[in-house]
């Protein structure tokens, strides 16, 4: 099964990963993303049906505390889980969910080059902060001319070819890697 956020898109094939890894028993494992140094994605999951890795994630939900806050739940716990049962799990290192939660900016200022990329998170919740506005929903314009990588993205999602629809948008700033 697959579990994927509403705001992560994929641009790669990801069915390759499904098939790569296997425990010591030789039963496929769940694929997640590695997020931070200390924090797996749980943004995207690939797994088996009725897996182990999963089964111990669950549990741990059960003993939930606020107080802790979600994102100790969420993926620092997802992360320390994996570095106790690392055979249970396979962990994709930046060709999945990159750019991360630290690294949203690269969507909306830069040129980074995501076309290795199995799956990207366009990161909704900063929106606001980029785009300086409440509710700001993207016109096709805007996403045909965008010069960022957000507007790559798009466009590629959209028309399959990441290229500024129009000759007068062009980029002199240079691709950085993530």
């Amino acid at each position: 099964g697959v579990y994927i956020d509403c705001d992560v898109v994929m641009v790669n094939p990801v069915l390759d990963l499904s098939t790569k890894k296997q425990d010591s028993t030789g039963k496929l494992i769940p694929v997640f993303g590695e997020e931070t140094s200390y924090s797996l994605s749980n943004g995207f999951i690939m797994s088996p049906p009725n897996n182990n890795f999963l089964k111990r994630l669950y549990w741990e939900y059960q003993h939930y505390d606020q107080s802790l806050g979600f994102g100790t739940f969420s993926v620092i716990n997802d992360w320390a889980m994996w570095r106790k049962h690392p055979s249970e799990v396979h962990v994709v290192k930046k060709r999945m969910y990159r750019p991360n939660a630290h690294e949203a900016g690269y969507l909306f200022n830069c040129l980074i080059d995501w076309r290795k990329q199995y799956v990207v998170h366009l990161n909704h919740k900063m929106f606001k902060k980029w785009f300086n506005t409440k509710n700001h929903a993207l016109t096709l314009d805007e996403v045909a001319t965008a010069n960022s990588t957000l507007g790559e993205i798009s466009r590629y999602v959209l028309w399959g070819d990441y290229h500024p629809r129009r000759q007068d948008c062009t980029s002199d700033r240079p691709i950085q890697n993530v």
